[in-house]
């Protein structure tokens, strides 16, 4: 793989990074996007009736000073939250866009690199600091210098750590495929370094989830969550937003976290054997587990938003396949709004035809607390309104039939705080309906003011 650790050089990128003059930048409005890759912006660039693109509503992206998610709201009565960014986020924003804008001399990189620290888009930013014409190397602590080679040498080890582990998986007769992670910043950055990772994902069935578990805690890792649940019971819970496992190992040079899921996507295991043998998910796939996790978090990490414009400015997808896949999984309201938020926050080529394909899913009615903004996070939502959401964001009748199911059935933390004998294990079906009954009641006497918002 593509690193830049031996003695934790700079790293560099195959490509040449392409700078843009930021002399227009804090009054720049994103421009809609278009089937065709010359940006939509540029003075040669076709016509939008030339290239096929429908008239759109003025852009209010943050680089407009405005919220994120303002384009979900044509359809929609709901109205997020009012965002207006700051000149520092602007600057941090096109710096992290797959075209970077090179960043005014007024800045102060000590401040840029700590709010980038804070939004956890570190390693990008530096990197393209650093190779910036008016980089003041006098200025800047060596400080941030050490952290980025910190970063670069844990990727590394997790990266090391990761392959070793399917090995093992291997081994053991588990068939597994790496999640996010290492793989992905080579596949959007070209470099293990560029990418902050905190842990190694692995995906396995949940028929092979206990032999995973045995073969893993006999290797050293312990269990963080769901500790004493037998596997087998620990396999028949969770969906793709909650079925995972932590584990860590304090053997080596560092503590490793291991993150075990058995659900990623509404799919049939038996769909994902293929891809496991492969040690990859198909790329549409892939593209909606990344939209899933987005989801996951309100469309409120930087991080995960900028991973999906790296991805479509650099390997666009197939756009027909991507929007079957996202219509067959019960994924395309996820799919487009992801998409649209998107396109608020990054000057991408999207064709208006797959736009046009998903509005019809993405058009609903959602709470106001729905999109999250990646640079002023809303507070987290409580149980009984995350539970609100997801259902909303489920366009099929029998995805929601199915979401109400998992809701129903005993929860891994419910097995887990009391253990009981298999013949007592109906009990736990009484205590899982009291407990929810509990959380939807006291989301209601907490959020008045979402009832009702959903269709």
């Amino acid at each position: 793989m593509p690193s830049s650790f031996a003695g934790l050089p700079a790293p560099t990128k195959k490509k040449p990074l392409k700078w843009t003059l930021a002399a227009s930048w804090p009054a720049r409005a994103r421009t809609p996007s278009c089937r065709r890759t010359t940006s939509c912006s540029s003075p040669t660039a076709p016509s939008r009736k030339a290239c096929g693109a429908r008239p759109r509503r003025p852009s209010r992206s943050p680089l407009a000073s405005s919220s994120g998610a303002a384009r979900l709201m044509v359809r929609s009565s709901w109205v997020p939250p009012p965002h207006h960014p700051g000149e520092l986020d602007r600057v941090l924003l096109a710096l992290c866009s797959p075209e970077a804008t090179l960043p005014p001399r007024w800045i102060n990189p000590e401040t840029l690199l700590a709010r980038a620290a804070e939004l956890d888009v570190f390693p990008l930013t530096f990197h393209r600091l650093r190779r910036s014409p008016h980089w003041p190397a006098d200025k800047v602590s060596p400080v941030w210098e050490d952290r980025f080679r910190s970063n670069a040498a844990r990727n590394l080890l997790l990266d090391t750590e990761q392959d070793r582990l399917l090995n093992l998986l291997k081994r053991a007769g588990v068939p597994a495929l790496p999640l996010k992670g290492t793989r992905l910043a080579t596949q959007l950055y070209d470099d293990l370094a560029l990418r902050a990772q905190v842990d190694v994902d692995i995906y396995v069935s949940p028929e092979g989830l206990p032999a995973a578990l045995g073969a893993l805690e006999a290797d050293g890792y312990r269990r963080l969550t769901a500790v004493g649940l037998p596997a087998k019971r620990l396999a028949a819970t969770g969906d793709e937003f909650t079925s995972e496992c932590s584990l860590e190992k304090r053997a080596g040079p560092m503590p490793v976290l291991l993150e075990l899921h058995w659900r990623i996507l509404p799919l049939p295991p038996k769909e994902l054997e293929p891809a496991c043998e492969k040690g990859a998910l198909p790329a549409p796939l892939d593209f909606l587990y990344l939209c899933l996790q987005a989801s996951a978090d309100r469309w409120g990490t930087l991080k995960t938003l900028t991973d999906l414009a790296h991805w479509v400015s650099q390997q666009p997808p197939d756009w027909d396949a991507l929007a079957a896949a996202g219509e067959r999984l019960g994924l395309a309201r996820i799919l487009g709004l992801t998409l649209h938020v998107l396109l608020d926050y990054f000057e991408l080529a999207i064709p208006e035809a797959a736009l046009a394909r998903l509005d019809s899913s993405a058009a609903a009615r959602l709470p106001r607390t729905a999109v999250a903004n990646p640079f002023a996070p809303l507070p987290s939502l409580s149980p009984a309104a995350t539970h609100r959401l997801r259902w909303a964001l489920r366009e099929r009748l029998a995805d929601r039939l199915r979401y109400a199911a998992f809701l129903l059935r005993p929860t891994a933390a419910d097995l887990a705080a009391a253990p009981l004998p298999r013949r007592l294990g109906f009990l736990y079906w009484g205590v899982r309906w009291l407990r929810l009954a509990g959380v939807l009641d006291a989301g209601r006497e907490r959020e008045p003011a979402l009832a009702g918002v959903y269709r």
